[in-house]
């Protein structure tokens, strides 16, 4: 099985960042350890990125952007 490695390639050591392995059965995969810290720092980073990005926006903004959009994207799928 070939490894899936995070953006950039590798590790911070510079030696490729293993991150799956194969599962119980060869059909599913599993996160190795590197993998499950990778995984923990990415969820870590993004939730601060939201949260700086909604900073000043109220609720019903957030909910007006976001029907807007759906609104748009409809839009576009029909033309």
């Amino acid at each position: 099985m070939t490894a899936a490695r995070p953006a950039g390639g590798q590790s911070q050591d510079g030696s490729p960042a293993v991150l799956l392995t194969s599962g119980d059965d060869s059909a599913t995969l599993a996160l190795t350890d590197t993998g499950r810290t990778t995984h923990h720092q990415a969820f870590t980073l993004i939730g601060k990125r939201r949260r700086a990005m909604l900073d000043g926006i109220t609720d019903d903004q957030y909910l007006e952007t976001v029907r807007l959009l759906e609104q748009m994207a409809e839009n576009l799928a029909g033309a």
